[in-house]
């Protein structure tokens, strides 16, 4: 097999499973401490759906960070390149991912089309609202501080988060 794809898949492996084991150990946290669930009550099943929804999407998660080095200037200075990305980020990439993950998350949970329909005609304005009131912020240092694996780990808490509001609308 050429190097170059042996090389690729590791490194969709690596963003798969980094991505699907934050997500699930985020949603075990939140359980645990934010529903304070002893651990018997801990739902497993839920657990295993973000972890799944994070298997799915750290790959794409590892192609777009790699878009946004290859496409924002490295002469810029290092504000102005972490002022870029967040705008493609924010702009670009926020709208889709929640397109992409509102539905998954209702084929998860078995809704049927109609109720996913649904709540993206009703929650998706909300969740992009709460998007740009909290992750703007932590984007941008995200893009000002992080590497590209903590990157990946930083939008795979925000997916967690996503995920989050999608469920509970």
């Amino acid at each position: 097999m050429n190097r170059s794809i042996v090389q690729r898949l590791r490194e969709h492996l690596s963003n798969s499973l980094q991505c699907g084991a934050i997500m699930g150990i985020g949603d075990l946290l939140a359980q645990a401490f934010g529903n304070k669930a002893a651990f018997e009550d801990i739902d497993r099943l839920r657990t295993i759906k973000y972890a799944t929804i994070g298997l799915i999407v750290g790959p794409f998660l590892g192609v777009w960070y790699t878009f946004l080095e290859k496409h924002v200037p490295r002469k810029d200075n290092k504000l102005k390149r972490a002022l870029k990305k967040t705008a493609y980020d924010q702009l670009l990439l926020a709208p889709i991912l929640t397109l992409a993950v509102v539905p998954l998350v209702g084929i998860l949970n078995r809704q049927s089309y109609d109720q996913i329909k649904y709540r993206l005609t009703v929650y998706y304005p909300q969740i992009m609202r709460k998007n740009y009131e909290v992750w703007l912020i932590i984007q941008f240092i995200n893009f000002s501080i992080f590497g590209s694996i903590q990157k990946v780990a930083v939008l795979s808490l925000k997916l967690k988060s996503l995920c989050t509001n999608s469920l509970t609308m």
